[in-house]
């Protein structure tokens, strides 16, 4: 090492250690900011997904699993709704 102790520099700087991080790993350079972009996103993937499988679970006959994901489908739409009021509220 370089003889000095780096215990006694004092606190570590958080924000530019998580500056360095947003610059090196985004594709932007640019911190998120709102994590309702993705939520939302991963809601329209989830609820377009779960209704194709209830879809064609119901059409092969597999009533349970037909159930199954058309309840994750609602689930994935309740979200999607949240998420599109709170984006309209900010």
């Amino acid at each position: 090492m370089d003889g000095r102790d780096h215990r006694k520099e004092g606190p570590i700087d958080r924000k530019r250690i998580g500056d360095r991080f947003w610059e090196t790993f985004s594709p932007t350079s640019e911190r998120p900011r709102s994590a309702l972009g993705l939520r939302m996103v991963l809601a329209i993937f989830g609820l377009v997904v779960c209704g194709a499988l209830a879809v064609v679970a119901f059409l092969l006959g597999l009533v349970v699993l037909g159930v199954i994901m058309a309840i994750l489908a609602l689930i994935a739409l309740v979200d999607l709704v949240v998420v599109v009021r709170r984006r309209r509220a900010a």
